[in-house]
């Protein structure tokens, strides 16, 4: 079979529910620092616009190639309150999309050619979103499983790569103890009589650089302080309870995609 002469290149970014946001790079366009600002600005009204829960609490892992790490990129990030998850140099085996959204969507186009670019945008992006949230939370568990296993191999992971991964393995902690337990300080705030103000002061003082959000910690005491007794998540319909967490780790991923003969 011969190779494709044109190729389009898709930007996902995806969580543990499910993709998040995706498009499609314009032919000819390289994907600079300028263009992919434009990327998190379209991002970042999404998830305003259809993931309120999770708008204040939103953490970003994408690699170290330039056009992230460029200054107007972790400028816009900073302002915007999103803090950005490190990944390890040199270490594409650590980056979820190639443990999993790489892999699956090369499944799923080997072997085809389409004849446009729109019928391969099209098939792509519907592929994407078929994909069962099971999977999702599969590979973020299968994430954290082997960034601890390079935790603890100190024989291959040594020095600042290892510092960095369990930077990164505690982020994806946060949310199964953290939340939680600040939620029940919360809870015992309220019932000493303390207000909004008091409370998130106490949990920046106790919780240092893993404190909640100021918006998470007013959401929590409105609902305790009027009558709420239950501190985890209420299921979402047609969502699995073990896919929500009080703060949404979100990926983002490049592919390259072949179109035509």
């Amino acid at each position: 079979m011969s190779k494709s002469r044109i190729k389009t290149m898709i930007i996902v970014f995806f969580d543990i529910r499910g993709i998040v946001h995706c498009e499609f790079v314009p032919q000819g366009q390289t994907v600079n620092s300028a263009f992919y600002l434009e990327v998190l600005r379209r991002l970042k009204r999404r998830i305003i616009r259809v993931m309120t829960d999770i708008k204040d609490t939103v953490k970003l892992h994408h690699d170290n190639a330039t056009s992230h790490t460029a200054f107007i990129i972790t400028n816009f990030l900073a302002r915007s309150n999103n803090p950005v998850i490190p990944h390890p140099p040199y270490s594409p085996d650590l980056a979820p999309c190639d443990l999993f959204l790489f892999p699956r969507l090369k499944r799923e186009m080997k072997g085809k050619h389409w004849e446009t670019v729109e019928n391969i945008q099209h098939h792509v992006t519907t592929f994407l979103r078929s994909i069962p949230v099971e999977e999702f939370q599969d590979a973020f568990q299968a994430w954290q499983t082997r960034l601890r296993k390079c935790i603890d191999g100190r024989g291959i992971v040594r020095g600042d790569t290892c510092l960095r991964l369990k930077c990164v393995f505690n982020f994806c902690n946060i949310a199964r103890g953290e939340s939680l337990e600040q939620r029940y300080a919360i809870k015992f705030c309220v019932r000493l009589g303390e207000n909004a103000t008091e409370t998130f002061q106490m949990l920046q003082k106790a919780f240092k650089d893993d404190c909640i959000s100021r918006s998470q910690s007013g959401k929590w005491h409105k609902a305790f302080k009027e009558g709420r007794e239950e501190v985890a998540d209420e299921p979402r319909s047609g969502r699995p309870t073990t896919a929500r967490t009080d703060e949404s780790w979100i990926v983002c991923s490049k592919f390259c995609v072949p179109t035509v003969d």
